[in-house]
């Protein structure tokens, strides 16, 4: 459940910084996904409308003590194997 909060708050960010996505995927409509997703009641994973309240606070889509970090890589690096160019002719 913090990991889908945690889309949530990415949607939020990528959405005032005018980022673009999936067409039509608002903020709003992946919330209602969401909400339809875990019903707004407490299950096993925990309580949805509980963590929704808080969903800034997830920042991460990792699982347990794994952390993953996302950056724009600043310079593509060279490609170094051989370009191969695939011709099908069907008749």
């Amino acid at each position: 459940m913090k990991q889908a909060a945690a889309i949530l708050n990415y949607k939020r960010a990528a959405d005032e910084e005018g980022l673009s996505g999936t067409p039509h995927c608002t903020y709003e409509a992946l919330e209602k996904q969401m909400d339809l997703l875990f019903r707004n009641e407490p299950s096993s994973l925990g309580d949805w409308a509980e963590v929704k309240v808080r969903y800034k606070s997830n920042t991460t889509l990792a699982f347990g003590d794994q952390t993953f970090s996302v950056w724009k890589k600043d310079m593509v690096g060279k490609f170094g194997g051989m370009l191969l160019s695939l011709s099908l002719i069907f008749l």
